[in-house]
Parts: C-alpha cells; structure tokens; sequence
C-alpha cells in the first residue's frame, strides 16, 4: 500500500496514473473474448491488453501539451510504471479537464471488474426504448 502513496508536502494521496498503470498491467496476460449475435449470426470479439494500449485507454493521446520522453507508447507506459512520469505532470495540461483525464484513471482500475462482471445476456432490439437484460 505504501506504494501507492505520493508525498506533497504535508498532504498524501494516491498517484492516480501510476496506480491505473499498475492495475492495467495485471490484464497484460488476460484476454476476452465475447460473443455478439444479430440476425441468427454469431460474431466473436476478441479483447486483449497491450501495454501500449494504456496510452489511449488513459487518454494520453489528448494531451498534446506533455512532452513525454518517447514517442513509443509501451515505453511512456514503462516510464509510468517506473515513476517517470507522474499524475501531477499530467494534470498540468491545458487539455487535462476537457478530456476528463482524471476520471478516466480514477475508472480504469475497474476495468476487469466491470468486464468480468457483464456475464448477462443483453437482448438490443433499436424500435424498442427500453432493452432487456437477463
């Protein structure tokens, strides 16, 4: 737990970047893979976690103010990952509110669960407001 924990002064609070970088890392080994059906055809989604891929989940990509020290995205996670780049670099863009960056890693830690939580059946039918889910 305690390294979770970011000093600032007298105050303490979790890096939230580094924190969502770690998490996510756990799903590099874990895939999905989801069956969705229309018109009696069955199609396959398959969902993996590529570190390199926590650069866009995170939205990264929207703030093109930071200047991050690669532009190879499993490098900038790495760097996450290792402490070189930190949450309250990033919470310096301009861009960091519009792009709701900071509720995005406060959510992605979640990821797995939400996913391995969703284990119903979703019946989608568009002339109809309100769907079923069993």
């Amino acid at each position: 737990m305690q390294d979770l924990l970011l000093y600032q002064g007298e105050k303490m609070g979790v890096d939230l970047l580094w924190n969502a970088a770690v998490i996510y890392g756990e799903l590099n080994n874990v895939g999905y893979s989801i069956l969705l059906g229309r018109k009696k055809q069955m199609y396959q989604l398959d969902i993996c976690f590529p570190y390199e891929s926590f650069y866009h989940l995170a939205g990264l990509q929207h703030l093109p103010d930071i200047t991050y020290p690669s532009k190879n995205k499993e490098r900038i996670y790495k760097d996450i990952c290792n402490r070189k780049i930190k949450y309250e670099t990033i919470a310096k863009s301009a861009f960091f509110k519009e792009y709701n960056i900071k509720e995005r890693l406060e959510n992605l830690p979640q990821l797995e669960k939400m996913l391995d939580n969703t284990g119903g059946i979703f019946r989608i039918n568009r002339n109809y407001t309100e769907n079923i889910l069993q």
